[in-house]
């Protein structure tokens, strides 16, 4: 019984590998190509013809093959303005393969600057401050030296003598105002 069980699944294996299953080999060659699809060959660009072909989904046969004619640019007009930093320009670009073409370029403003200055004190040097009135961009400098404090000269502090204390000297910078004080 084991033998015969063997000789008939040996038997199936053969007629199904010689036959197949699924789609029988009769229908493959009756093929109504019922159900198709467009398949995309060469991509249609704005300057290159395409090609696109319907192929059957049961039997996966070409029917058949059909170019595609380009379509040509379809421009719009643009314009970037200049800024400080970087120049403009005004032209046209393809809307679909985003394709340039500048016909006026635009140099770079450069900047416009207001300036302001604080003048030199006792203890900072002189600093001026541009700003751009395009882009509001700004940035500093120093101008030569603190001037140092411009001192008067030694005087007693009255203050000092009413409290009964040791003599205490002061003096003033003509310019800020500070007060320097030393013991006598």
């Amino acid at each position: 019984m084991k033998k015969l069980m063997t000789w008939v699944l040996c038997l199936m294996m053969c007629v199904s590998t010689v036959v197949g299953f699924g789609t029988p080999v009769t229908a493959l060659a009756k093929c109504t190509h019922k159900h198709t699809q467009w398949v995309s060959l060469v991509k249609t660009t704005c300057t290159k013809d395409g090609k696109t072909a319907c192929v059957c989904k049961d039997c996966n046969k070409t029917l058949k093959v059909v170019k595609t004619r380009h379509y040509g640019h379809s421009f719009v007009n643009y314009y970037v303005a200049p800024t400080c930093k970087k120049g403009g320009a005004r032209g046209q670009y393809c809307k679909r393969c985003r394709k340039r073409t500048i016909t006026k370029s635009y140099p770079a403003k450069g900047h416009n600057c207001k300036i302001q200055t604080s003048p030199a004190t006792c203890t900072s040097p002189k600093i001026e401050i541009k700003t751009c009135i395009r882009c509001g961009a700004k940035w500093g400098s120093t101008k030569g030296k603190a001037l140092g404090h411009k001192w008067r000269k030694w005087t007693i502090d009255p203050k000092s003598l009413l409290r009964g204390h040791k003599a205490r000297l002061i003096r003033t910078c003509s310019r800020c105002g500070k007060k320097d004080y030393k013991y006598k």
